[in-house]
């Protein structure tokens, strides 16, 4: 239920509390937004650098998202470079403002590998569930506006 790289909740974790979170909604039709994010060109730090460097890149991504997101807020490392977000009780606009403030926040985060500075930037999506969306719909939405 926990990636071991990470300590972040891991894919059969998010499976779990999406499963959960998209009943509640489905009762209360209270907003939830679901966010994707990827490390971008993660596979360039890893061959330039180095799989310890990479390792380390998603240790710092994970506490750096995790620490900009509420208790109520849900983050999971799902495979890869690649993250996922549930946010109960915020709607896509909201959502988007938090998730900007964290790509900020990464990108200007000062990486450095054997005194080489490294440039780390995310990519992400955010939807809002709405109508008759699935949840692999939703994922499937954001996965796409990566």
């Amino acid at each position: 239920m926990r990636d071991v790289l990470t300590q972040l909740p891991n894919r059969e974790a998010y499976q779990i509390h999406l499963t959960q979170e998209y009943d509640r909604w489905q009762r209360y039709r209270r907003p939830l937004s679901l966010v994707v994010c990827d490390i971008d060109h993660f596979k360039s730090v890893n061959d330039t650098f180095g799989h310890q460097a990479g390792d380390k890149v998603l240790r710092i991504i994970a506490r750096s998202i995790a620490s900009r997101l509420r208790k109520t807020d849900f983050i999971a490392r799902i495979g890869g470079e690649e993250f996922v977000m549930l946010m109960p009780e915020t709607n896509q606009q909201s959502a988007y403002q938090v998730i900007d403030n964290i790509r900020k926040a990464i990108a200007q985060c000062p990486f450095h590998f054997k005194e080489h500075p490294v440039a780390i930037t995310l990519s992400l999506g955010v939807t809002e569930v709405d109508g008759d969306d699935k949840t692999d719909a939703a994922f499937a939405k954001d996965d796409k506006a990566i």
